[in-house]
């Protein structure tokens, strides 16, 4: 389990609350 999965994971989730763009 590295950082990088994590980012992903924030980004996606970020993205389906406020999708912005």
């Amino acid at each position: 389990m590295g950082g990088k999965n994590f980012c992903f994971l924030i980004h996606i989730f970020l993205k389906d609350i406020q999708p912005i763009g």
